[in-house]
């Protein structure tokens, strides 16, 4: 299956932020950059678009996660902090913001990254990078309607993922080790990846675990594997451009 262009208006696509596909097999993708939801069918070609660049009901500035929610699509803007809700057909149904409540000051207000199929949300909030207490973890939030958080799923340390600029300006660290995560689409389950980088050349693992927006423990398991070294030239150039950003 290929979906998209390069030439023809009708199928040509700009960045997609995420994709669902509905039990017809129709795939739904957002595009943040043109602010709508373009749908094809499960052959590739485009049925219809929904939405479109705006603030109105229906309309995005940044149409960024989706959710299926039985016969109901769920668009979540990042930058209006709000969820608006369509029928498949694209009809709209109407909108909600739950942007998390309650959050300290080293949080930024965020929508939320997936919209359950009961009702909740996973919401991931913005921190404020290099702040006075340092960098906060990254959260992985349980919230309602509302915005009221009811729980932690996740919380992932960030200490030492920036490296600070002369100016002050901040760059992430090129090979970072901190867990990866990903929540699923239907907003129930979060993956965690422990993948500590191999400091020789020795076997080592890493670990999968998938946790319940309960935070039980659905599955876990270490996976052996082969470390390789990577290139001295892909190293030593990487280095060489964050020591003059360092140097100014």
């Amino acid at each position: 299956l290929r979906i998209g262009s390069l030439d023809d208006p009708a199928t040509m696509l700009t960045g997609v932020a995420a994709l669902v596909v509905a039990p017809d097999g129709d795939i739904y993708l957002s595009q943040p950059m043109d602010g709508n939801v373009r749908v094809f069918d499960a052959e590739g070609k485009p049925v219809r678009t929904i939405g479109r660049k705006g603030e109105g009901p229906g309309e995005f500035q940044s149409p960024y996660g989706l959710s299926l929610l039985a016969d109901t699509l769920c668009v979540i803007d990042m930058r209006l902090h709000r969820e608006s809700l369509f029928s498949l057909d694209g009809d709209f149904l109407g909108s909600f913001s739950s942007v998390a409540k309650g959050l300290s000051r080293e949080y930024v207000p965020s929508a939320p990254t997936r919209v359950g199929s009961d009702g909740t949300m996973i919401t991931v909030p913005g921190g404020i990078i290099g702040g006075p207490n340092g960098t906060p973890p990254q959260l992985y939030l349980r919230t309602d309607r509302d915005g009221v958080v009811s729980d932690t799923i996740v919380s992932i340390p960030l200490k030492d993922r920036f490296v600070r600029m002369t100016g002050g300006m901040l760059m992430g660290q090129p090979f970072l080790d901190v867990p990866l995560v990903t929540p699923s689409l239907d907003g129930q389950r979060v993956a965690v990846i422990d993948r500590p980088a191999a400091r020789n050349a020795e076997p080592d693992s890493f670990r999968v675990v998938v946790l319940h927006s309960s935070r039980d423990t659905a599955y876990s398991r270490w996976f052996d594997y082969e470390p390789e070294a990577m290139p001295g030239q892909l190293v030593d150039s990487v280095v060489g451009r964050y020591a003059k950003g360092m140097a100014g």
